[in-house]
């Protein structure tokens, strides 16, 4: 078997090795991260697009657009760590 020594991990791990998976409490964390970032996009376009009675008129739009910033703001974070996490799971295994 010839070795690329350009890249050797990938060529004495193979060519169609698998990605790591995740470890448990990882997946948790983004299931986390992803779970409040649905929430507060519901709760954001709650806010814009229904009254409430029991908020001020000008408040709820900027209340509703943030909760929208911060719902992406949480989806971003997941993805990035996500990404963070595979490339150390591939550079360690």
């Amino acid at each position: 078997m010839t070795i690329d020594f350009r890249n050797p991990d990938q060529a004495l791990r193979g060519a169609d090795a698998a990605v790591p998976a995740l470890a448990p409490h990882q997946r948790f964390i983004l299931l986390v991260l992803g779970l409040c970032g649905a929430g507060l996009c519901v709760a954001g376009l709650w806010l814009l697009l229904r009254p409430v009675p029991w908020l001020a008129p000008e408040v709820a739009p900027l209340l509703g657009l943030a909760f929208l910033l911060s719902s992406v703001g949480d989806v971003v974070a997941a993805f990035f760590l996500r990404w963070i996490w595979r490339r150390a799971a591939n550079r360690y295994s």
